[in-house]
């Protein structure tokens, strides 16, 4: 922005002091404005959906974990579970401590012990992280694995304040 600033502020000097540089000036903002009028328009594309603008943002960064995270949460929105955890499973190649992605791939996941490897990996890197706590009790809950379910239910509920 401060860039922008310098040459805007030289080309009105320029303007002032010159008047044969005024025609090149006049022209060549007029030229940058189309420009930017024209990339606008075509951004705009990229902003017409939300899986417009992740599916843009992965072409742009297709090697940042938060974008396949993003694109993930998406999928998974979407009821798209298989590509959802490919997504995570590349934001985790990308970042293997990413907690969240651990938690929602976790989610996804039909076996039991896959699951939970996600869940506590999950907390493992983040020891707060309330939605793998609760999920690693809803886990536990559901296949009877009571004590554990207890303590996961109790951290839970100590670390939303209850």
């Amino acid at each position: 922005m401060g860039c922008l600033i310098l040459v805007v502020y030289g080309a009105q000097r320029l303007w002032e002091r010159s008047d044969r540089l005024r025609r090149p000036i006049l022209l060549l903002t007029m030229v940058l404005l189309a420009a930017g009028c024209l990339k606008t328009i075509a951004r705009n594309q990229d902003w017409s959906s939300r899986e417009a603008l992740l599916r843009s943002g992965l072409k742009t960064l297709p090697h940042n974990a938060k974008m396949h995270y993003n694109f993930g949460n998406f999928l998974r929105d979407s009821s798209q579970p298989e590509p959802a955890i490919a997504h995570y499973r590349e934001a985790l190649r990308l970042w293997p401590t990413y907690a969240s992605a651990h938690n929602n791939i976790g989610t996804l996941m039909p076996q039991f012990a896959t699951a939970e490897y996600h869940f506590r990996e999950a907390i493992k890197y983040a020891s707060e992280h309330i939605n793998a706590h609760y999920n690693l009790g809803q886990l536990y809950s559901e296949t009877l694995v009571l004590a554990t379910d207890r303590s996961s239910f109790i951290f839970t509920l100590w670390l939303y304040g209850g």
